[in-house]
């Protein structure tokens, strides 16, 4: 069990029809010793969702479409590249249902992936 500090929730309401909503939640473990920023591939928010260091960071984005959404990070203070379990990126892909979570850490080293991989 976890504690669950920081919490981002985007709505995108536009394009959202009944029967028709998609969600990705993200919990973002970061025990980096220092801030991070998750960044996700459709670029909302532009600035990404701050991950504060020593917590878990719970990611909600409500979307109208079930395209696949990655995900990236980087130091607060834009200097360094970091990694979501080691990888240089995740691919979420959005469901109907809210309560499938993706759980995933920060990790300062990882390995770059090739140009079709990814996690769906």
């Amino acid at each position: 069990m976890y504690f669950v500090k920081n919490r981002h929730v985007i709505s995108l309401p536009l394009g959202v029809t009944h029967g028709k909503t998609y969600y990705i939640v993200l919990h973002v473990k970061n025990t980096l010793g220092r801030d991070a920023f998750v960044f996700p591939s459709d670029g909302f928010p532009s600035k990404g969702f701050r991950a504060v260091n020593g917590r878990i960071t719970v990611i909600t984005k409500t979307l109208g479409q079930s395209d696949p959404i990655k995900f990236s990070a980087m130091a607060a203070d834009g200097h360094s590249k970091l990694f979501l379990d080691d990888l240089e990126f995740i691919t979420v892909k959005p469901s109907h249902d809210d309560s499938n979570v993706v759980k995933t850490t920060l990790t300062h080293t990882g390995k770059k992936l090739l140009k079709n991989q990814n996690l769906l």
